[in-house]
Protein backbone atom coordinates (compact mmCIF):
# COMPACT_ATOMS: atom_id res chain seq x y z
CA UNK A 1 0.00 0.00 0.00
CA UNK A 2 2.80 2.17 0.22
CA UNK A 3 1.85 3.71 -3.52
CA UNK A 4 -1.48 4.48 -2.10
CA UNK A 5 0.21 6.45 0.50
CA UNK A 6 2.62 8.81 -2.17
CA UNK A 7 -0.67 9.57 -3.86
CA UNK A 8 -2.33 10.96 -0.43
CA UNK A 9 1.12 12.56 0.90
CA UNK A 10 1.26 14.63 -2.31
CA UNK A 11 -2.52 16.04 -1.75
CA UNK A 12 -3.25 18.56 0.98
CA UNK A 13 -6.44 18.46 3.11
CA UNK A 14 -8.77 22.02 3.85
CA UNK A 15 -6.35 22.97 6.60
CA UNK A 16 -3.15 22.54 4.72
CA UNK A 17 -2.16 18.96 6.46
CA UNK A 18 -1.52 16.14 4.10
CA UNK A 19 -4.16 13.88 3.10
CA UNK A 20 -2.11 10.58 4.36
CA UNK A 21 -3.47 11.63 8.43
CA UNK A 22 -6.90 10.37 6.75
CA UNK A 23 -5.41 6.98 6.82
CA UNK A 24 -3.23 6.95 9.79
CA UNK A 25 -3.58 3.93 12.34
CA UNK A 26 -4.06 5.70 15.50
CA UNK A 27 -7.87 7.61 15.81
CA UNK A 28 -6.85 9.81 18.50
CA UNK A 29 -3.33 11.96 18.55
CA UNK A 30 -1.30 11.25 21.31
CA UNK A 31 -0.90 13.52 24.39
CA UNK A 32 1.70 15.77 23.58
CA UNK A 33 3.55 14.78 27.05
CA UNK A 34 4.44 11.38 25.88
CA UNK A 35 5.20 12.77 22.10
CA UNK A 36 7.40 15.45 22.07
CA UNK A 37 7.85 17.14 18.89
CA UNK A 38 11.66 16.33 18.57
CA UNK A 39 10.25 12.96 18.00
CA UNK A 40 9.10 14.00 14.04
CA UNK A 41 11.56 14.74 11.54
CA UNK A 42 9.12 17.10 9.79
CA UNK A 43 6.72 19.72 10.58
CA UNK A 44 4.69 17.48 8.09
CA UNK A 45 4.83 14.69 10.26
CA UNK A 46 4.03 16.01 13.15
CA UNK A 47 0.33 17.78 12.05
CA UNK A 48 -0.13 14.34 10.17
CA UNK A 49 0.08 12.69 13.92
CA UNK A 50 -1.71 15.67 15.56
CA UNK A 51 -4.54 16.47 13.18
CA UNK A 52 -7.50 15.58 15.07
CA UNK A 53 -9.95 12.61 13.49
CA UNK A 54 -12.44 12.83 16.31
CA UNK A 55 -14.82 15.54 18.21
CA UNK A 56 -14.22 15.48 21.84
CA UNK A 57 -17.91 13.77 21.81
CA UNK A 58 -16.48 10.44 20.20
CA UNK A 59 -16.49 7.07 22.41
CA UNK A 60 -13.87 5.73 23.89
CA UNK A 61 -13.97 2.25 22.63
CA UNK A 62 -11.70 2.37 19.06
CA UNK A 63 -14.22 0.35 17.14
CA UNK A 64 -17.49 2.18 17.80
CA UNK A 65 -15.86 5.35 17.14
CA UNK A 66 -14.52 4.44 14.04
CA UNK A 67 -18.62 3.22 13.19
CA UNK A 68 -19.97 5.88 14.23
CA UNK A 69 -18.12 9.12 14.91
CA UNK A 70 -18.85 11.83 15.15
CA UNK A 71 -15.79 12.73 13.22
CA UNK A 72 -13.89 16.25 13.28
CA UNK A 73 -15.77 18.79 10.52
CA UNK A 74 -12.27 19.25 8.65
CA UNK A 75 -11.91 15.46 8.64
CA UNK A 76 -15.35 14.61 7.27
CA UNK A 77 -13.97 16.75 3.55
CA UNK A 78 -10.79 15.60 3.37
CA UNK A 79 -11.94 11.82 3.95
CA UNK A 80 -14.11 12.52 0.62
CA UNK A 81 -10.81 13.98 -0.90
CA UNK A 82 -9.46 10.67 -0.22
CA UNK A 83 -12.16 8.49 -1.08
CA UNK A 84 -12.70 10.30 -5.10
CA UNK A 85 -8.94 8.57 -5.21
CA UNK A 86 -10.28 4.88 -5.40
CA UNK A 87 -13.74 3.63 -5.87
CA UNK A 88 -13.42 0.36 -5.00
CA UNK A 89 -16.03 -0.58 -2.33
CA UNK A 90 -19.38 -0.22 -2.77
CA UNK A 91 -20.68 0.11 0.57
CA UNK A 92 -18.14 3.32 1.16
CA UNK A 93 -19.76 5.43 -1.56
CA UNK A 94 -22.78 6.44 0.20
CA UNK A 95 -20.61 8.85 2.79
CA UNK A 96 -17.78 8.90 0.49
CA UNK A 97 -15.49 7.85 3.64
CA UNK A 98 -11.95 7.68 2.32
CA UNK A 99 -10.45 5.96 5.80
CA UNK A 100 -12.50 3.31 5.37
CA UNK A 101 -12.18 2.65 1.84
CA UNK A 102 -8.07 2.53 2.58
CA UNK A 103 -8.69 -0.17 5.22
CA UNK A 104 -11.17 -1.90 2.62
CA UNK A 105 -7.91 -2.06 0.58
CA UNK A 106 -5.45 -2.84 2.31
CA UNK A 107 -7.69 -5.97 3.92
CA UNK A 108 -8.32 -7.15 0.37
CA UNK A 109 -4.99 -6.49 -0.90
CA UNK A 110 -2.45 -7.68 1.79
CA UNK A 111 -4.97 -8.81 4.25
CA UNK A 112 -5.12 -11.91 6.01
CA UNK A 113 -7.36 -13.77 3.45
CA UNK A 114 -4.89 -12.68 1.01
CA UNK A 115 -2.19 -14.03 2.63
CA UNK A 116 -4.51 -17.54 2.87
CA UNK A 117 -5.17 -17.09 -0.55
CA UNK A 118 -1.14 -17.02 -1.53
CA UNK A 119 -0.28 -19.21 0.90
CA UNK A 120 -2.50 -21.80 -1.02
CA UNK A 121 -1.65 -20.99 -4.42
CA UNK A 122 2.13 -21.76 -3.10
CA UNK A 123 1.33 -24.88 -1.79
CA UNK A 124 -0.39 -26.32 -4.92
CA UNK A 125 2.23 -24.93 -6.86
CA UNK A 126 4.88 -26.88 -4.78
CA UNK A 127 2.79 -29.96 -4.63
CA UNK A 128 2.83 -30.06 -8.71
CA UNK A 129 6.41 -29.83 -8.80
CA UNK A 130 9.60 -32.77 -9.04
CA UNK A 131 13.35 -32.79 -9.03
CA UNK A 132 15.11 -35.22 -10.65
CA UNK A 133 18.55 -36.08 -9.39
CA UNK A 134 21.12 -36.66 -12.27
CA UNK A 135 22.54 -39.42 -10.68
CA UNK A 136 22.62 -41.21 -7.07
CA UNK A 137 26.25 -41.20 -6.69
CA UNK A 138 29.08 -38.87 -7.30
CA UNK A 139 32.48 -39.82 -7.15
CA UNK A 140 35.26 -37.46 -7.37
CA UNK A 141 38.61 -37.39 -7.87
CA UNK A 142 41.71 -35.88 -5.81
CA UNK A 143 43.74 -33.89 -8.39
CA UNK A 144 47.48 -31.83 -8.81
CA UNK A 145 45.76 -29.27 -11.31
CA UNK A 146 47.61 -26.18 -12.48
CA UNK A 147 46.06 -22.77 -13.92
CA UNK A 148 47.89 -20.05 -15.99
CA UNK A 149 47.59 -15.95 -14.50
CA UNK A 150 48.99 -13.09 -16.33
CA UNK A 151 50.59 -10.46 -14.10
CA UNK A 152 48.49 -7.38 -14.80
CA UNK A 153 52.23 -5.17 -14.85
CA UNK A 154 54.63 -7.41 -16.22
CA UNK A 155 52.50 -9.55 -19.07
CA UNK A 156 54.36 -12.41 -17.44
CA UNK A 157 52.38 -15.87 -17.79
CA UNK A 158 52.95 -17.90 -14.27
CA UNK A 159 51.43 -21.37 -14.30
CA UNK A 160 49.89 -21.76 -10.68
CA UNK A 161 49.76 -25.35 -9.73
CA UNK A 162 47.47 -26.91 -7.17
CA UNK A 163 48.04 -29.65 -5.72
CA UNK A 164 45.00 -32.64 -3.54
CA UNK A 165 41.88 -30.27 -5.53
CA UNK A 166 38.72 -31.61 -5.76
CA UNK A 167 37.90 -32.00 -9.71
CA UNK A 168 34.16 -31.70 -10.30
CA UNK A 169 34.14 -31.90 -14.04
CA UNK A 170 30.28 -29.87 -14.20
CA UNK A 171 31.80 -26.70 -12.32
CA UNK A 172 32.37 -23.98 -14.15
CA UNK A 173 34.89 -22.11 -12.21
CA UNK A 174 37.18 -22.97 -9.82
CA UNK A 175 37.02 -21.97 -6.30
CA UNK A 176 39.85 -21.85 -4.11
CA UNK A 177 39.99 -22.67 -0.02
CA UNK A 178 41.98 -19.66 2.04
CA UNK A 179 42.90 -21.62 5.03
CA UNK A 180 44.23 -24.53 2.47
CA UNK A 181 46.62 -21.54 0.71
CA UNK A 182 47.36 -19.79 3.82
CA UNK A 183 49.10 -23.20 5.20
CA UNK A 184 51.62 -23.30 2.27
CA UNK A 185 53.26 -19.83 3.77
CA UNK A 186 50.94 -18.05 1.27
CA UNK A 187 48.90 -14.80 2.35
CA UNK A 188 45.92 -14.24 0.73
CA UNK A 189 44.94 -9.83 1.30
CA UNK A 190 41.12 -10.28 0.22
CA UNK A 191 40.68 -6.27 1.46
CA UNK A 192 40.01 -3.86 -1.41
CA UNK A 193 42.10 -1.19 -2.17
CA UNK A 194 39.56 1.41 -1.83
CA UNK A 195 38.70 0.48 1.71
CA UNK A 196 42.27 0.42 2.85
CA UNK A 197 43.34 3.63 4.04
CA UNK A 198 47.12 2.84 3.17
CA UNK A 199 46.77 0.76 -0.16
CA UNK A 200 49.41 -0.77 -1.91
CA UNK A 201 50.29 -3.09 -4.90
CA UNK A 202 50.59 -5.44 -2.66
CA UNK A 203 46.71 -4.65 -1.64
CA UNK A 204 44.06 -7.17 -2.62
CA UNK A 205 46.81 -9.60 -3.72
CA UNK A 206 47.67 -13.30 -3.39
CA UNK A 207 51.08 -12.97 -2.40
CA UNK A 208 53.08 -16.39 -3.41
CA UNK A 209 56.45 -16.89 -3.96
CA UNK A 210 57.67 -18.32 -7.22
CA UNK A 211 59.18 -22.22 -7.32
CA UNK A 212 63.19 -22.27 -7.25
CA UNK A 213 63.82 -18.58 -5.91
CA UNK A 214 63.17 -16.39 -3.38
CA UNK A 215 60.82 -13.89 -5.40
CA UNK A 216 57.41 -13.32 -4.13
CA UNK A 217 54.90 -12.34 -6.78
CA UNK A 218 51.75 -9.94 -6.22
CA UNK A 219 49.09 -12.00 -8.11
CA UNK A 220 46.37 -9.12 -8.03
CA UNK A 221 42.41 -10.16 -7.05
CA UNK A 222 39.75 -8.37 -8.90
CA UNK A 223 35.78 -7.81 -7.86
CA UNK A 224 32.79 -8.97 -9.83
CA UNK A 225 29.65 -7.64 -7.41
CA UNK A 226 31.04 -8.18 -4.12
CA UNK A 227 33.07 -11.28 -4.90
CA UNK A 228 36.51 -11.48 -5.09
CA UNK A 229 38.24 -13.57 -7.83
CA UNK A 230 41.41 -14.29 -9.70
CA UNK A 231 41.27 -14.20 -13.11
CA UNK A 232 42.78 -16.96 -14.95
CA UNK A 233 43.09 -18.95 -18.20
CA UNK A 234 43.50 -22.49 -19.30
CA UNK A 235 47.15 -24.27 -19.53
CA UNK A 236 47.82 -27.28 -21.52
CA UNK A 237 50.06 -30.33 -20.93
CA UNK A 238 52.47 -29.70 -23.45
CA UNK A 239 52.99 -26.02 -22.36
CA UNK A 240 53.37 -27.00 -18.83
CA UNK A 241 55.41 -29.37 -19.65
CA UNK A 242 57.38 -27.58 -21.52
CA UNK A 243 58.85 -25.74 -18.41
CA UNK A 244 59.32 -22.42 -20.40
CA UNK A 245 57.00 -19.90 -17.64
CA UNK A 246 57.68 -19.91 -14.35
CA UNK A 247 55.85 -21.63 -11.35
CA UNK A 248 54.06 -20.87 -8.13
CA UNK A 249 52.57 -23.46 -6.08
CA UNK A 250 48.99 -22.25 -4.42
CA UNK A 251 48.65 -25.66 -1.56
CA UNK A 252 51.19 -28.00 -0.70
CA UNK A 253 51.73 -31.42 -2.22
CA UNK A 254 53.04 -32.93 0.71
CA UNK A 255 50.99 -31.73 3.67
CA UNK A 256 47.64 -33.86 4.13
CA UNK A 257 45.07 -31.64 3.38
CA UNK A 258 41.73 -32.45 5.90
CA UNK A 259 38.99 -30.10 5.90
CA UNK A 260 37.60 -31.80 9.08
CA UNK A 261 40.94 -31.34 11.21
CA UNK A 262 40.19 -29.61 14.69
CA UNK A 263 44.28 -29.01 14.73
CA UNK A 264 43.29 -25.45 13.41
CA UNK A 265 40.37 -24.77 15.69
CA UNK A 266 42.53 -25.81 18.94
CA UNK A 267 45.83 -23.38 17.73
CA UNK A 268 42.99 -20.12 17.07
CA UNK A 269 41.75 -20.65 20.77
CA UNK A 270 44.92 -20.79 21.73
CA UNK A 271 45.99 -17.28 20.81
CA UNK A 272 44.04 -15.53 23.38
CA UNK A 273 43.57 -16.14 27.04
CA UNK A 274 39.84 -15.89 28.76
CA UNK A 275 39.78 -13.10 28.92
CA UNK A 276 40.21 -12.15 24.81
CA UNK A 277 43.61 -11.02 25.26
CA UNK A 278 46.71 -12.71 22.75
CA UNK A 279 48.72 -15.15 25.00
CA UNK A 280 52.74 -14.12 24.83
CA UNK A 281 54.60 -16.27 22.79
CA UNK A 282 56.51 -17.30 25.26
CA UNK A 283 53.41 -18.49 27.49
CA UNK A 284 53.31 -21.98 25.98
CA UNK A 285 51.17 -23.31 28.86
CA UNK A 286 48.63 -20.41 28.40
CA UNK A 287 48.64 -20.74 24.83
CA UNK A 288 48.59 -24.57 24.28
CA UNK A 289 50.51 -26.48 21.71
CA UNK A 290 50.95 -25.56 17.90
CA UNK A 291 52.62 -28.47 16.32
CA UNK A 292 52.22 -32.23 17.49
CA UNK A 293 55.13 -34.87 16.98
CA UNK A 294 53.63 -38.58 17.20
CA UNK A 295 56.66 -40.14 17.05
CA UNK A 296 60.52 -39.49 16.10
CA UNK A 297 63.15 -41.98 15.71
CA UNK A 298 67.03 -41.78 14.61
CA UNK A 299 69.51 -44.25 12.97
CA UNK A 300 73.24 -44.21 12.61
CA UNK A 301 73.88 -42.37 15.76
CA UNK A 302 76.36 -43.25 18.40
CA UNK A 303 74.70 -44.70 21.54
CA UNK A 304 77.20 -42.83 24.07
CA UNK A 305 77.20 -39.10 21.60
CA UNK A 306 73.84 -38.69 20.40
CA UNK A 307 73.07 -35.53 17.55
CA UNK A 308 70.72 -32.77 19.39
CA UNK A 309 68.35 -33.48 16.43
CA UNK A 310 65.95 -30.96 17.95
CA UNK A 311 67.81 -28.43 17.04
CA UNK A 312 66.87 -25.96 13.59
CA UNK A 313 69.43 -26.66 10.98
CA UNK A 314 69.45 -30.54 12.06
CA UNK A 315 65.37 -30.67 12.03
CA UNK A 316 64.59 -29.49 9.38
CA UNK A 317 67.36 -31.59 7.01
CA UNK A 318 65.36 -35.07 8.87
CA UNK A 319 62.16 -33.60 7.77
CA UNK A 320 63.67 -33.04 4.22
CA UNK A 321 65.12 -36.57 4.16
CA UNK A 322 61.49 -37.99 5.16
CA UNK A 323 59.92 -37.06 2.63
CA UNK A 324 62.40 -36.18 -0.20
CA UNK A 325 61.42 -32.54 -0.70
CA UNK A 326 65.35 -31.68 -2.06
CA UNK A 327 67.85 -33.80 -1.57
CA UNK A 328 68.12 -38.21 -0.44
CA UNK A 329 71.78 -37.38 1.17
CA UNK A 330 71.79 -38.77 4.56
CA UNK A 331 71.69 -37.33 7.92
CA UNK A 332 75.15 -36.07 9.04
CA UNK A 333 75.79 -33.56 12.22
CA UNK A 334 78.72 -33.14 14.00
CA UNK A 335 78.76 -34.38 17.83
CA UNK A 336 76.92 -32.37 20.70
CA UNK A 337 75.98 -32.02 23.75
CA UNK A 338 72.99 -34.08 24.53
CA UNK A 339 69.89 -32.33 24.93
CA UNK A 340 68.06 -32.09 27.99
CA UNK A 341 64.21 -33.06 28.86
CA UNK A 342 63.30 -29.43 29.68
CA UNK A 343 65.32 -27.63 26.67
CA UNK A 344 63.46 -30.00 24.82
CA UNK A 345 60.03 -29.58 26.29
CA UNK A 346 60.30 -25.86 25.68
CA UNK A 347 61.08 -26.14 22.16
CA UNK A 348 58.42 -28.50 20.92
CA UNK A 349 55.89 -26.88 23.66
CA UNK A 350 55.31 -30.46 24.72
CA UNK A 351 54.93 -31.62 28.72
CA UNK A 352 57.66 -32.36 30.65
CA UNK A 353 57.48 -36.03 31.06
CA UNK A 354 57.07 -36.26 27.50
CA UNK A 355 59.95 -35.21 26.63
CA UNK A 356 61.81 -37.44 29.30
CA UNK A 357 60.57 -40.53 27.43
CA UNK A 358 61.90 -38.55 23.96
CA UNK A 359 65.02 -38.28 25.17
CA UNK A 360 65.00 -41.77 26.65
CA UNK A 361 64.00 -43.78 23.80
CA UNK A 362 66.07 -41.26 21.27
CA UNK A 363 69.34 -42.11 23.75
CA UNK A 364 69.26 -45.50 23.91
Amino acid sequence: MEPVLDVLRKMRGVTGVRLDYVVRIDLRPKPEASDPSTAYLTIDDEMVARHPILTAAAPADPEEAEKRGPFNSNFIMDSQTVFYAWTYSKDCRAGKYGRKLYFKLTSHYIGQKMIDHMAATMEATLRNLTYKKKEEHQIYQTVTGVLGFVHPRTGQLYHLVLHQCIHIPHLTHHLLCPMQVRVNDVTINEVPKFIRPDPSPNTHSIIATEQGTDQQVALSLQLKGVTLYLPVLTVSKNEFESGDYPRIELTNEHLEWDPTTTTYEWQEEAMTNYEGNIVASDDTASRGRRLIINSLSTSGLSTKIAADVTDDLNFSDVLESYINVSTLDAISSQASKPIDSETLSKRWNIPLDRAKKTILKTTQ
